[in-house]
């Protein structure tokens, strides 16, 4: 039989009891009511006491009393100690995480739901500024005033890192990364890239400066080759010269692709058009893709809007329908049926190429932008390759918020979609 049981049938013997004396007494319902009473007074006694002991805080002294209010005390009791082990425990995570991200190099900044302030480290402090414990529980946006953080933070598309100068020193570039997590809740970490910038800045310099010095010897290279061609030679030169030439002119697209390539990633380009006409340019790199191709047989199917321009450079552009329509052609069998399309919608803007080749392996889409980097080795330098066109694709379509999507199977083909968001 339980507390709560036993009470019950306390309460019956008291009433009983109460009744049998009031009816000897000749006075049943006083007696009844003063038994009821005193034992609601016994209640109401014990309730007072268990609101001060909780009132106390003290989970190791419960009073001794017995009865159901001995039943109440005890899990009363146990539910204090789970929850005085569950705070400590609670404590020695957060007193970890916080040790853990204050040897973190890079800052850590904790944010509620309504981008304020909950938390941060030292690296933190330093790179932006942030003072304890004044600026917990303010609005970060209100302490970092940048218009391109602001539309950072109030988005909901933290896939991309945000650079942007440090607001003490600005003489550091920072990269910012939001990750939400929990209810709302996000964390904003800082890195510190200033350095790696400038070793960006000396590669592509680098690779710029180089570029500029070899096309003074190729052009001699390939003036010296037009002259001997165009005069008398024995025959058994005339093989050699060819290749020399073939392996000049490859030279000479190696140089300019790097050029290119070193351009578009500094964000050097020619002033850009409020728009231009993408359909014809489309129409013009096909026409000498056909021209440039034609012992391959290539059909172009084309679905084009000729009512959709683009507003952008260009010269960037032709270099990107030149690079995507080329890996197609270079890529599918001869004779292969090749689809072009131009189209719009509400998402914004697409050119699509889709061969027919042989198709991709998923582990080399990833490393497909990357420079000098070729799915067929062999084929690529048959072909004349240089291993930089998607890599320029993908610095042009950054240059112009725009993004590289490819999809392939192996045996089907591939479809190389680049995606422009702007909706003029």
């Amino acid at each position: 039989m339980n507390k709560w049981s036993v009470e019950i049938w306390r309460l019956i013997l008291v009433a009983a009891i109460a009744s049998l004396v009031g009816w000897i007494v000749g006075y049943f319902l006083i007696t009844l009511f003063l038994a009821l009473f005193a034992l609601l007074i016994f209640h109401l006694r014990h309730l007072s006491e268990l609101e001060n002991w909780l009132n106390e805080g003290n989970p190791n002294h419960p009073p001794d009393v017995w009865g159901v209010w001995g039943n109440i005390y005890f899990n009363v009791y146990h539910l204090q100690k789970r929850y005085v082990a569950r705070k400590k425990k609670l404590a020695s995570i957060v007193k970890q995480f916080k040790q853990s991200t204050a040897a973190m190099p890079d800052g850590a900044v904790v944010l509620g739901a309504g981008g304020e302030i909950a938390w941060f480290n030292t690296p933190a402090s330093n790179l932006l500024g942030l003072k304890s414990p004044q600026d917990i529980g303010q609005r970060l946006v209100n302490l970092v005033r940048d218009p391109s953080f602001l539309d950072y933070v109030c988005g909901e598309d933290f896939c991309e890192s945000l650079e942007l100068e440090s607001p003490v020193n600005h003489e550091l570039t920072l990269s910012l990364k939001i990750c939400p997590y929990g209810h709302k809740q996000r964390l904003l970490l800082v890195r510190d890239v200033t350095q790696l910038q400038k070793l960006e800045r000396v590669r592509t310099d680098f690779v710029s400066n180089i570029s500029h010095e070899l096309r003074t010897p190729l052009t001699v290279l390939k003036g010296c080759v037009e002259t001997i061609e165009m005069g008398e030679m024995p025959q058994q030169w005339k093989k050699p010269m060819a290749l020399i030439a073939e392996q000049s002119l490859r030279m000479e697209q190696l140089v300019n692709d790097l050029l290119l390539l070193s351009r578009v990633e500094s964000g050097i380009s020619v002033e850009r058009r409020p728009a231009f006409d993408m359909p014809s340019l489309i129409y013009q790199v096909i026409e000498e893709m056909s021209h440039y191709k034609q012992d391959k047989g290539h059909h172009f199917r084309c679905e084009i809007d000729p009512e959709l321009y683009l507003a952008g450079n260009e010269n960037e552009i032709r270099s990107v329908l030149t690079n995507l329509l080329s890996n197609a052609v270079n890529y599918s069998f001869d004779g292969c049926d090749i689809l072009v399309r131009w189209y719009g919608n509400e998402d914004g803007k697409f050119f699509e190429v889709q061969d027919s080749g042989d198709g991709i392996l998923p582990e080399d889409i990833p490393r497909l932008t990357e420079r000098f980097f070729r799915v067929d080795v062999a084929r690529s330098r048959k072909t004349g390759g240089t291993g930089l066109g998607l890599a320029i694709v993908h610095h042009v379509l950054d240059g112009h918020q725009a993004k590289l999507s490819i999809e392939s199977m192996v045996g089907e083909g591939s479809t190389f979609r680049c995606h422009f968001t702007c909706k003029y």
